[in-house]
């Protein structure tokens, strides 16, 4: 056992009113929750700022095909580091067991590449243990896209920073390359062996960076956190930054992705709701939801919508991310006197 946990809440009413009774007639003080620990926490955390439009640019150039420009973001490499510090501190893992792979890193094996991901996802996934969680966060540019590998409908796709898009000029078909395919990445955490999956994107699910025309794939999306029974091992919750034909938007005064700022403060003790000093998944959702809901459109006058879609065999139960070491953060919103510049992903 190591100190990484994921714990289950469980309310026992009576007992802890006949507890708290005793103890306060006898003068002493309400003990802690003694809550075991169980199995080990591991991250990989993407974040891509700079894209390789440049290079793209060029090759497209002598193909003789239309080049679609992936938008460089700002603060992506920022969420990421947060994010991190935040599963730390709150006791999620030790430093050792997240891997970061961030644009501006010196290393190129810690660059978010197609190779580099893909390498790091499958040594992550291939070391997992049904008691262990996995948390896998991506912030930078999404799309949704038609004709790919298949797909008529349309499937969301994460950008890594050599991605490529390209349209057939004869065809009028895309040919995209270097794109992570948000189902396969979810294949490979039904198929894994932790008990706890839970896979956040920060980035856009419009279908601007094509066309308007597109249909897009449909999905069973949660306002709130529910739990429902399905053939996979243990739970796996998908955690998106808007709704579907939104985008996500970052914002120069808080330096973050607003979804990824709210995430890393609700991570850090502003979703305690309950005052219990234990950050569940269920609070973590409703605090993001309302926190980036309320600033995109009160300051940026933008619809940002977070959703979560929950596969979980655990009915009923709820997940304890992080826990508390100091007080917990006040729950107040935050509001620039100024609106800050922003830009979508």
């Amino acid at each position: 056992m190591t100190n990484q946990f994921f714990f289950q809440k469980r309310v026992i009413l009576p007992f802890i009113f006949l507890f708290v009774v005793f103890n306060a007639a006898i003068g002493y003080s309400v003990p802690k929750p003694n809550i075991p620990d169980s199995g080990t926490g591991y991250a990989l955390l993407i974040g891509v700022n700079d894209y390789d439009n440049d290079g793209n640019k060029a090759r497209a150039k002598e193909a003789n095909r239309p080049f679609f420009n992936l938008p460089n973001l700002n603060y992506c490499c920022n969420d990421m580091i947060g994010i991190g510090e935040a599963l730390v501190s709150g006791q999620f893992t030790k430093q050792e067991n997240i891997v970061i792979l961030t644009s501006n890193a010196k290393d190129d094996d810690k660059k978010p590449t197609l190779v580099n991901i893909d390498r790091e996802l499958k040594n992550l996934l291939a070391k997992l243990k049904p008691v262990d969680t996995v948390f896998i966060a991506f912030s930078g540019s999404g799309c949704v896209l038609p004709d790919y590998e298949g797909d008529e409908k349309g499937e969301l796709y994460l950008c890594p920073m050599d991605a490529e898009i390209f349209c057939s000029p004869k065809t009028g078909k895309f040919d995209c390359r270097r794109l992570i395919s948000r189902n396969d990445i979810v294949t490979q955490l039904q198929d894994s062996e932790a008990g706890i999956k839970i896979f956040v994107m920060d980035t856009c699910r419009n279908r601007d960076i094509v066309t308007r025309s597109i249909a897009q794939t449909e999905l069973v999306e949660k306002t709130t956190l529910e739990f429902f029974p399905v053939f996979v091992k243990g739970c796996l919750f998908q955690l998106f930054s808007c709704a579907e034909e939104q985008t996500g938007a970052e914002s120069a005064e808080l330096e973050h992705g607003i979804y990824s700022y709210f995430m890393i403060k609700g991570l850090k003790g502003a979703a305690n709701s309950n005052n219990d000093r234990y950050i569940s998944l269920s609070e973590l959702q409703r605090y993001i939801q309302k926190m980036t809901s309320d600033y995109a459109k009160e300051v940026l006058k933008h619809e940002q919508t977070p959703k979560i879609v929950a596969i979980c065999d655990r009915i009923g139960e709820d997940i304890v991310i992080t826990r508390l070491i100091s007080p917990p953060l006040p729950n107040g919103n935050i509001r620039p006197v100024i609106p800050p510049n922003r830009r979508t992903r």
